[in-house]
């Protein structure tokens, strides 16, 4: 079985507590497989995620993101992303 499949497999077992740990420092990936782990877990079990995002902000599912964030001191390298659920805007980086 893939490693997808046996991922798929886990997430959606009746287990009661899952803690996963994300190898990734991208936020678009996180943000991805929190939404998933969010979509597809049992409704019975607990799930922990951890990641740590390289710089970024997050915006909330309902933000507007011309006024959350100052885009003239906004540098390249930093992405902004909106999630799927709700909540105010975060600053994530390597360090928290």
């Amino acid at each position: 079985m893939s490693i997808a499949g046996r991922f798929s497999r886990l997430v959606t077992s009746p287990i009661k507590h899952h803690i996963y740990v994300s190898r990734s420092n991208d936020v678009a990936v996180n943000l991805s497989i929190e939404h998933y782990l969010f979509q597809k877990s049992h409704p019975a079990s607990t799930v922990l995620f951890l990641y740590v995002n390289k710089p970024c902000i997050v915006i909330g599912t309902n933000q507007n993101p011309w006024s959350e964030v100052n885009h003239t001191l906004l540098r390249d390298e930093i992405k902004v992303i909106r999630r799927r659920s709700g909540g105010g805007t975060v600053f994530h980086d390597l360090g928290n």
